[in-house]
């Protein structure tokens, strides 16, 4: 079966009595656009997913017959979590990684993103605090997009 669309979110469902099919990946996977994958039942999908305009998360819905769905669960992963202990701190946090060109969440005042070791030294180094956690990304990292239009009449 190939997949062009998202159909809904599992958080959004009040239906009970849903068998879930599920289909764990990788949150790399969360950016392709186009891929394979096995669900837990041996079934295999083909994505064909434009992720810029439908991205795709952890919890989506893929496929629906019935009460059976089939549904995007993302693997988890070891993340560097930092949580700066105040806006200065964050100011520098910000500038350090920009600078490493490093995919990014930023939630909560917490930042996310896939352990490095150039990061933790940097971290390290500047005495910041960070930890490594083992977590489910609901959504993919980004990067910053520093690229911008004008509009000239």
């Amino acid at each position: 079966m190939i997949i062009e669309k998202i159909i809904g979110h599992l958080d959004d469902s009040n239906d009970k009595n849903l068998e879930i099919e599920t289909i764990e990946i990788p949150y790399e996977m969360l950016n392709k656009d186009v891929f394979r994958a096995i669900s837990n039942e041996g079934k295999e999908y083909g994505f064909n997913i434009d992720h810029k305009k439908h991205p795709l998360h952890n919890n989506d819905i893929i496929d629906q017959s019935g009460n059976h769905i089939v549904v995007i669960k993302v693997l988890p992963q070891q993340m560097i979590v930092i949580h700066p202990k105040d806006i200065n701190e964050m100011g520098v946090i910000a500038h350090l990684l920009g600078n490493t060109h490093k995919p990014i969440s930023v939630s909560n005042g917490e930042i996310t993103l896939e352990v490095d070791p150039v990061v933790e030294n940097l971290l390290k180094d500047r005495h910041i605090n960070y930890h490594i956690e083992n977590i489910v990304l609901d959504e993919p990292l980004r990067y910053v997009n520093l690229t911008h239009e004008h509009h000239h009449d």
